[in-house]
């Protein structure tokens, strides 16, 4: 069972007068494949991502053409959930950053280029994503919304996580592509 998962609820106003569907995507992807990964400025890892404050981001692809949301959808809400397999706490401040782009950040391969390319697209979340090993289930933005909207027929859409901030030992571990067993 994959363990990175995006569930995407939305309305369809069309020839019915209201179609309300729920639709799951996995990030998925064979090892090398850098479906999921992590990035410093200097190095890209294929399938573990690994986030910590200021050095070290990851991201993850979505098909989301595969879901079959009809172009011309509203999306009302959408909800990111991973597991977080490892954890280590930090001392000082951090921001939590979740971000959004049609960029299939899997085919970026240099290595400071897709660490900028990780941040550089919508804003979906700024805030905590638990403690500890766990779940993480989010409930994204309104700006969220309608780029997920705009990129329904996307096979390459990513979603990208980062920390800023004064501590410089918290990290987090995300489980990847090749998943295991479920969260």
């Amino acid at each position: 069972m994959k363990k990175l998962y995006f569930v995407i609820l939305f309305c369809c106003f069309g020839f019915q007068l209201f179609a309300q569907s729920t639709a799951t995507i996995f990030a998925t992807g064979a090892t090398g494949t850098f479906t999921t990964g992590n990035t410093t400025t200097s190095t890209r890892t294929d399938n573990t991502m690994t986030v910590k404050d200021g050095s070290q981001r990851s991201w993850a692809v979505f098909n989301l053409n595969a879901a079959g949301i009809p172009t011309g959808s509203t999306i009302n809400s959408a909800t990111l959930t991973f597991a977080r397999t490892a954890y280590t706490a930090g001392t000082g401040t951090v921001t939590f950053g979740i971000f959004g782009t049609a960029t299939n950040l899997s085919t970026v391969t240099t290595p400071s280029a897709l660490y900028a390319g990780i941040i550089s697209g919508t804003s979906m979340l700024a805030t905590t994503w638990g403690t500890g090993v766990g779940t993480s289930t989010l409930t994204l933005n309104a700006a969220s919304h309608a780029l997920l909207a705009s990129n329904v027929t996307n096979t390459g859409f990513s979603i990208g996580w980062a920390l800023a901030g004064t501590s410089t030992t918290r990290i987090y571990t995300i489980t990847g592509e090749t998943g295991g067993a479920s969260a």
